[in-house]
């Protein structure tokens, strides 16, 4: 848990693949993974979840890699500059674009409040939740149910157990 996490240029958040563990980070103030920074690059999705409760976008812009489950509670998500999230984004905000050649390749994308653009050559694969969508200038929109996992699973730790839903306050 911390106020700030900058992961910026030559920067990095590697996991060690020898373990089955999973990397929680909670962010309450400000998070900046920007200019060829990298989260869990060629990793497994599921292997880390970054919960971010602040209020400025989201921008893994300039050839900036996250492998991982991004849940926002109320910032945009800006992916930008060849920028690029694989994994499962959940934000409440009220804006998601995708451009200049980036990527979101997500099992799900569930953002009900937002207007999510994918324009200038942005690309966006896997299942959408929003308010409403605008492709432009050579954007990708693919709906692909190809990863098998179910999006709840995931976050809730694994099939088997259960799922259960508690409302709890971040303070």
């Amino acid at each position: 848990r911390m106020k700030s996490l900058e992961v910026i240029g030559s920067g990095k958040i590697s996991l060690n693949r020898t373990g089955k563990g999973r990397l929680y980070l909670y962010i309450s103030d400000n998070i900046e993974i920007a200019n060829g920074g990298t989260v869990n690059n060629d990793g497994d999705p599921r292997d880390i979840f970054i919960y971010y409760k602040g209020s400025s976008p989201v921008n893994p812009g300039g050839s900036t890699k996250i492998v991982g489950c991004l849940y926002a509670e109320k910032s945009d998500i800006v992916i930008e500059r060849s920028g690029g999230i694989t994994g499962h984004i959940i934000t409440g905000g009220r804006n998601v674009s995708i451009t200049g050649d980036a990527e979101a390749n997500v099992r799900a994308l569930y953002a009900p409040f937002a207007k999510v653009v994918v324009a200038n050559s942005g690309s966006f694969r896997g299942a959408l939740v929003c308010d409403s969508l605008a492709a432009i200038g050579n954007s990708r929109v693919i709906f692909d149910d190809s990863i098998k996992d179910t999006f709840l699973d995931i976050w809730k730790g694994g099939a088997g157990g259960g799922i259960t839903y508690e409302r709890g306050i971040w303070k």
